[in-house]
């Protein structure tokens, strides 16, 4: 089912794939670093008991590039002084991109800033605070912002919570402006961990842990949908009032459900086992009707509806 779309090619000696996710208008948006910006751009810390954490920022700026392909090249965006560890980046609608790091640290002097638009020509435009844990960035067509967050950005690490601030991402779901303010949050029943997102243009989709119900966001509003049969699932895409679930638990990596939202409940119609080409997955995504995986480099998609 997933089919190769393009092979994404490093530029200007950056030849480290940092990361690659798909951008709402059908392009590939890539990060791209030299390896010793790489190096410090994951790098971890062990403590004395021999828990290794990320850190949040590298030691000294990183040159970086974000390559837009769709699926040729179509843009290149430099971006010269990139201190955001563990960074992903996200196409806005003019062509700007959005970088954000996955964790965040608080402190007595605040919080750090996590996320920054860059324009075209390398400017960056503004900086922001987008929370810790953070598990999935989303950009629609009208150039919303949405995060989700996994368990730690939840309940707290880092410094916040536990004493220190709510954390940012205590909803499970933020919705941010251009300007990296968080204009909405989800509204819904307890959220422990988003484990998988999407959008539909401007309408947000999630299924989330603990009880793993279908959710729907649009115009503001939230609807949710019980799911008693699958869990897990990483990524989701959606048709309709079709919902298609890939992924899940040990054993259940490539497996794939599509159903129906119907009355109050998510009603499953197949599971079937979809594999994934390659190995060493870099990144899975579901978007609109759409899965896309990322894997050695490579760009692959699937439509799971037909």
């Amino acid at each position: 089912m997933f089919e190769l779309r393009a092979e994404p090619r490093p530029v200007d000696g950056h030849d480290r794939l940092l990361d690659a996710a798909p951008g709402y208008d059908g392009t590939l948006v890539t990060l791209w670093t030299t390896d010793a910006g790489a190096a410090l751009l994951t790098a971890r810390t062990e403590s004395p008991g021999g828990a290794s954490f990320p850190l949040t920022r590298a030691e000294e700026p990183v040159s970086a590039r974000v390559v837009i392909f769709g699926p040729g090249p179509r843009g290149v965006v430099p971006i010269h002084d990139l201190t955001i560890a563990f960074p992903s980046v996200r196409l806005l609608p003019d062509g700007a991109v959005l970088v954000v790091g996955h964790r965040c640290r608080w402190s007595a002097s605040g919080p750090e800033h996590n996320a920054m638009v860059v324009l075209p020509d390398g400017t960056v435009e503004c900086t922001g605070v987008l929370g810790d844990g953070i598990e999935d960035v989303a950009v629609s067509p009208s150039g919303a912002i949405w995060v989700s967050f996994f368990d730690e950005g939840v309940f707290g690490n880092f410094g916040w919570g536990g004493g220190g601030p709510e954390p940012v991402g205590h909803p499970g779901i933020v919705r941010f402006d251009r300007a990296l303010c968080p204009v909405w949050s989800f509204d819904g029943p307890g959220m422990a961990d988003c484990y998988a997102f999407t959008l539909a243009g401007d309408t947000a989709w999630a299924c989330y842990y603990t009880d793993f119900p279908i959710v729907r966001i649009a115009d503001g509003r939230t609807t949710l949908w019980r799911n008693d049969e699958i869990a897990g699932a990483k990524a989701l895409a959606v048709s309709g009032d079709r919902v298609a679930l890939y992924g899940g638990y040990s054993g259940e990596r490539e497996r794939l459900a599509i159903g129906r939202v119907a009355g109050d409940r998510y009603v499953v119609e197949r599971v079937e086992r979809v594999p994934l080409p390659g190995s060493g997955r870099l990144a899975l995504f579901g978007l609109g009707a759409e899965l896309h995986a990322v894997v050695g480099g490579s760009w692959y998609v699937a439509s799971p509806f037909g």
